[in-house]
């Protein structure tokens, strides 16, 4: 199991290594599902699919956390925090704010040949009825040709103090 930080950061590194234009598949969190004894373990697993629309690169990561969803929320929704403990992100941002929605800016440094990356992601936000917590994301403007994506977090088989985390 890992906390809250770590895993966000080592799923995050899969955001780092696939710049050139993301698409994600619908069905990565029945995926995860799938893979029970591998998830429960506390492995980051990794899972390869098929982008929407056949252009880009799909790829599922989750893991569980030894937390609750509740305290890795805060985590993965303050987007002006992820200079503070992302690997690579030099400058993150809330441009806006309201409601259900946020527009954050993120300054990636990634290493020769890749440069610099930038982004404006609008993301809406929202609480699960199973106490969970959904983040979705697609890119407004910036130097990346598509990206959108998604953190869903979860409550992990009844346990008040373990949650799963999925990203796509």
């Amino acid at each position: 199991m890992r906390s809250p930080a770590i895993a966000v950061v080592l799923l995050l590194l899969v955001r780092e290594t696939h710049a050139a234009g993301l698409s994600f598949a619908a069905d990565g969190l029945e995926e995860c599902r799938a893979r029970v004894a591998r998830v429960a373990s506390g492995e980051v697993v990794y899972i390869e699919q098929s982008p929407a629309g056949g252009a880009g690169v799909a790829l599922t990561a989750c893991s569980v956390l030894d937390a609750s969803a509740a305290d890795v929320w805060p985590v993965l929704r303050d987007c002006e925090l992820y200079q503070e403990f992302l690997p690579g992100v030099t400058r993150s941002g809330v441009r806006e704010r309201r409601d259900d929605s946020a527009l954050c800016d993120a300054l990636i440094d990634l290493p020769f040949p890749l440069g610099e990356l930038r982004s404006a992601e609008r993301a809406r936000e929202r609480a699960l009825p199973d106490g969970g917590f959904e983040r979705r994301w697609s890119l407004d403007s910036g130097t990346y040709r598509r990206l959108e994506g998604s953190w869903t977090v979860l409550p992990w088989n009844g346990e008040e103090q373990q949650a799963l985390l999925v990203y796509q």
